[in-house]
């Protein structure tokens, strides 16, 4: 029985003596990073065996995105990005890592536009596509995205990659 009132104690009343909120209400989104919101919840799948999937970081000031590749014996983690409002360039930036893609590091500067993400992306590694790329998300509906991967060509833009994600509920 004392144990439970120690942890209580320390749960409860601690906190109102230190001034911080015993429920830890969320905070807002970044409102620079409000137009990830759509992301947020369930897994954005690409065919059967990728998909990615959002949460919010600390304080709702970052998103995180993971991306998943499936395979019949396992689930195996991918990359990591990380994106944030960079007050010093007054841009929401993105930085992440991958393995076994062939590309090691991604920068990305994120621009929104209505129903579309794009993203001036630089990407590092014994595959990448020399620098700058462009990549677009484009929302057709809630649950749905066309995503773009161009490469400078000629003074315009070339597809490299594209494809359909589709949110599914997470399992």
């Amino acid at each position: 029985m004392r144990a439970g009132f120690d942890r209580w104690i320390v749960a409860v009343v601690l906190p109102l003596v230190l001034g911080v909120s015993p429920s830890l209400q969320a905070q807002e989104v970044h409102p620079r990073l409000a137009p990830f919101e759509r992301l947020v919840g369930g897994h954005w799948y690409m065919g059967p065996d990728s998909y990615h999937s959002f949460s919010w970081g600390v304080g709702r000031q970052s998103l995180r995105a993971t991306s998943f590749v499936v395979t019949p014996d396992s689930t195996k983690r991918v990359s990591e990005l990380t994106f944030m409002y960079h007050p010093g360039e007054d841009a929401v930036k993105g930085y992440g890592v991958a393995i076994d893609m062939g590309l090691d590091f991604f920068e990305s500067t994120v621009h929104f536009r209505g129903d579309t993400l794009a993203f001036d992306l630089y990407a590092y590694g014994p595959a990448a596509e020399d620098p700058p790329l462009r990549e677009t998300w484009v929302f057709t509906d809630p649950d749905h995205y066309t995503w773009t991967l161009m490469k400078p060509s000629g003074g315009g833009w070339e597809t490299i990659m594209d494809g359909l994600f589709e949110r599914r509920p997470a399992r």
